[in-house]
């Protein structure tokens, strides 16, 4: 059936003039949909990403079931392995209680139920607008990665993240920023998890978190680096380090 476009509802284009990343570019967004005030949900979607049919009405049926909703996500599939689950929800294990994103994994097993789930991928997220209106936007000193754990972490106080199997996309993981092995997935994927981990726990579980990076994160991740000779990487890696524990946000020039 040919899609209706209604004139009521046109498509927009909001030029921001610059690179906001993911968080200020989805903030602008955002912010025009509050001011226009016409709607329930939000649904960000990546642009590298293909969409299976009905993936948007499968998520807005589970906040309209479930009235504690304050996010939804679907099964998100590797569009270069169409049948290889990427992840049905994000797990979280709260080490020695400190809230940490590198202890974030996906959930990548089939599961055809709709259940509540610790966190999810921002690649296909749909935001209630109540939940936004209460916790805020994206914060922008994040720039790029981690940014969607700390706002749904904060919507979670009031709110329950919820998966649907029902929901489907395909996502060519990374392809915007160069791969996953990119100077740029690398410097902020790391960079930000000191952020989300000053933010969401006090000063002495941060500092136990600064510990316990370097004595289990940093010298497996510095191992897998030598071993693929990718020597490069490790001059990004080290200045993610650094610029993250002296609290060097935002936007970052990576030359070299």
């Amino acid at each position: 059936q040919p899609i209706n476009y209604s004139t009521n509802h046109p498509l927009v284009l909001i030029q921001t003039g610059e690179n906001l990343g993911f968080a200020g570019g989805n903030n602008v967004g955002i912010k025009y949909a509050l001011a226009k005030n016409d709607f329930e949900y939000i649904w960000l979607l990546n642009n590298d990403t293909v969409v299976y049919k009905n993936s948007l009405s499968e998520l807005v049926k589970v906040g309209e079931e479930k009235r504690d909703t304050g996010a939804v996500g679907g099964k998100v599939f590797f569009y270069s392995y169409p049948n290889k689950l990427q992840t049905s929800g994000v797990k979280i294990k709260c080490t020695f209680g400190i809230r940490n994103v590198f202890s974030y994994s996906m959930n990548n097993k089939e599961d055809d139920t709709i259940k509540p789930v610790d966190s999810i991928v921002g690649c296909s997220l749909l935001l209630r607008k109540r939940a936004i209106e209460k916790h805020g936007l994206f914060d922008q000193r994040f720039f790029l990665y981690h940014e969607e754990a700390d706002l749904l972490l904060r919507i979670s106080r009031d709110f329950k993240l919820y998966f649907t199997p029902y929901s489907r996309i395909w996502h060519k993981y990374s392809a915007t920023t160069g791969g996953e092995n990119s100077k740029t997935v690398i410097y902020y994927g790391t960079r930000n998890g000191f952020l989300f981990a000053r933010k969401h726990n006090n000063f002495f579980v941060y500092l136990i978190f600064i510990f316990t990076f370097f004595f289990r994160y940093y010298p497996i991740k510095l191992m897998r680096f030598l071993i693929k000779k990718q020597f490069r990487l490790i001059n990004f890696y080290h200045k993610a380090i650094w610029d993250g524990i002296r609290g060097k946000y935002g936007k970052e020039d990576l030359k070299c």
